[in-house]
């Protein structure tokens, strides 16, 4: 019995191929997430813990403790804003699978193993299951604010010492008095303002007027909201417009303080001048921008490959070059196809530029287009490596010479064919050459009958006199050209 099986061989063969692009998509998001700063954890469905190594830093536990494997050490605990004890169960990751509502900018507390203390920020999203919506995988990410949480404990107590501090981070602080609505401000957060330490304090409109035009609406709008009773955090980021003109950047980053019996008294808070921070932000978005711009608009084609020599980047120039698609280029490995005779020699080179062995590299290759037609191109590739810490990349130009072989070909073709021609011309006729030449080199003529003949003299030449005299029988007007040998 005999049956087709080839459907099923390219079934299989596209599902190998689908795992292990699926494989190589983990590990790479798995290597950024590793990467990351930031703290990523994931809570499975079953209650265990996955983290990156910002993550266990951060935490100050293993990845064992944290999976469930190894018990937490007894010191470990958590508290919520206020310090107040915080079970585990009501973590902000437990919270969002037990109730699927995600967490924003909410703060929590740890005291290590170790004894320090440390304040988060932590953000949570669920991830339901497809197949049970009630199960759900939750996703944490946090950052360390302990720095920032002891900035503001020690503003509402050291507030001379903290002014010092204040003008080197150009963080700022304020406070509203909300029973006549009074302000008092730091210098720092005056000179953010744009105003003078002893100029007297402003009322809310007078301050309005140092926002930018475009955000007063919106800072309106907010402290409108805010007035009489205002309850939980604000933070803030807007623009202020100093009287020169100049522009600044600023966060603000404001909370209500109550008495004993639950009575809003102050709202105090902190302005930082984030304006070189936005600057640079601003510049280096710019700079992207240009780079994808000069990459994508370049006019010979370029290609961006990673340490597994696969293509991240390709630009337009190498996709009209090649007649290849841009999804085509990004699915192919190693840039694109050339002469099979020297790709094994690429290869090398490319391993030698990935190895740090050259830092660049150049040849001719023969190119085959999309469809079949071949033409040279010489390649230039250089490794890119900014950092010692992240993999090297390989930058890849195709110039395109296929004209300037044409060229070469045919002045070897008329090379070749030049001594052919001098051997074929008849007895005494010269090839025609360039002016004054026959048959590419030049010919002399005798003198003429009566010309001045050049003598010698001392190791000099002289002209002698005409000779006189009957003259004699006219010579040939040129000489015979020599048999090429």
């Amino acid at each position: 019995m005999i049956a087709d099986v080839t459907a099923q061989r390219r079934a299989e063969a596209a599902e190998a191929e689908a795992r292990a692009q699926l494989t190589r998509n983990e590990a790479r998001y798995r290597a950024m997430v590793d990467n990351l700063h930031e703290g990523v954890a994931l809570l499975d469905a079953d209650g265990r813990w996955v983290a990156n190594a910002s993550a266990q830093r951060i935490l100050g536990l293993t990845a064992a403790q944290l999976s469930g494997e190894e018990p937490l050490p007894p010191a470990w605990t958590a508290t919520d804003a206020d310090g107040n004890p915080l079970p585990l169960r009501d973590l902000p990751g437990h919270e969002t699978r037990r109730t699927g509502v995600a967490q924003t900018d909410r703060t929590l507390g740890l005291r290590l193993a170790d004894g320090t203390s440390r304040w988060l920020l932590v953000n949570t999203e669920p991830i339901p299951a497809q197949t049970d919506p009630t199960r759900r995988d939750v996703v944490s990410s946090f950052i360390d604010v302990t720095a920032q949480r002891e900035a503001e404990r020690a503003l509402a107590s050291e507030h001379a010492d903290l002014a010092e501090a204040q003008a080197l981070a150009r963080v700022g602080s304020f406070r509203m008095d909300l029973s006549d609505m009074s302000w008092s401000w730091s210098d720092e957060a005056c000179r953010i303002f744009g105003r003078s330490p002893g100029d007297p304090p402003a009322d809310f409109p007078a301050l309005l007027e140092h926002v930018h035009p475009d955000d007063q609406e919106f800072i309106a709008r907010t402290w409108a909201q805010r007035q009489g009773q205002p309850a939980g955090p604000m933070e803030l980021y807007f623009r202020l417009r100093h009287r020169g003109g100049s522009v600044a950047y600023v966060h603000l980053r404001a909370h209500v303080e109550r008495d004993a019996t639950g009575r809003a008294t102050t709202f105090a808070g902190i302005v930082q001048d984030i304006s070189e921070r936005q600057e640079a932000e601003l510049a280096l978005r710019a700079a992207q921008r240009r780079f994808e711009a000069a990459f994508d608009e370049a006019p010979i084609g370029m290609i961006l490959m990673d340490a597994d020599g696969r293509n991240v980047r390709v630009n337009r120039a190498i996709c009209e070059l090649t007649g290849h698609t841009h999804a085509e280029l990004l699915r192919r490995r190693h840039g694109v196809m050339t002469d099979t005779d020297q790709s094994a020699e690429d290869l090398q080179a490319l391993g030698d530029l990935l190895a740090g062995t050259v830092q660049r590299w150049s040849a001719e290759r023969r190119l085959i287009a999309s469809d079949g037609r071949a033409m040279w191109v010489q390649l230039s590739a250089a490794r890119l490596q900014v950092t010692p810490d992240e993999p090297p990349m390989i930058l890849v130009h195709y110039l395109d010479i296929s004209h300037r072989h044409r060229l070469e070909r045919r002045l070897r073709h008329t090379r070749r064919a030049r001594p052919a021609d001098r051997r074929a011309e008849p007895a005494g006729v010269g090839v025609p050459g360039p002016a004054g030449h026959r048959g590419g080199r030049a010919l002399r003529r005798p003198p003429r009958r009566g010309a001045a003949r050049p003598q010698r003299v001392q190791g000099r030449q002289r002209h002698a006199r005409p000779r006189r005299g009957r003259p004699r029988a006219a010579r040939g007007r040129c000489s015979v050209a020599r048999p090429a040998p």
